[in-house]
């Protein structure tokens, strides 16, 4: 019985490398469901994948934020005026857990594709 499955972003996104930013949020460290500091360990990127019918997915970046000077209220703010801001992850691994229907994903880092002039 398959328990999980490891995919690349494009792989999930219809070949695609790139998404579009659609919220942006600290990482937390957990242990049993529960908050264990109120320090943040990385950042956690929503995108839609263009590519994937907009289905939403969280990428969680471990380590400072590469992306300060875009806050969520910005992202908002493009998305609203139609303006995406597209990202591209380095060595983003996907996985997929087919009970439950659980995906996660993880990233090495983020980089701006365009932002929202």
């Amino acid at each position: 019985m398959l328990k999980k499955l490891d995919l690349t972003l494009a792989a999930v996104n219809g070949g695609q490398e790139f998404a579009i930013l659609t919220e942006k949020a600290n990482l937390f460290p957990y242990a049993d469901g529960k908050k264990t500091s109120e320090t943040p360990i990385g950042t956690k990127f929503t995108v839609a994948l263009q590519g994937g019918k907009f289905t939403s997915l969280t990428v969680k970046v471990r380590g400072a934020d590469q992306l300060p000077n875009v806050s969520d209220e910005a992202i908002t703010a493009a998305c609203a005026a139609m303006k995406p801001i597209f990202v591209k992850f380095a060595d983003c691994r996907v996985t997929l857990y087919p009970t439950g229907g659980i995906i996660t994903a993880e990233a090495s880092g983020i980089e701006l594709i365009n932002a929202a002039k």
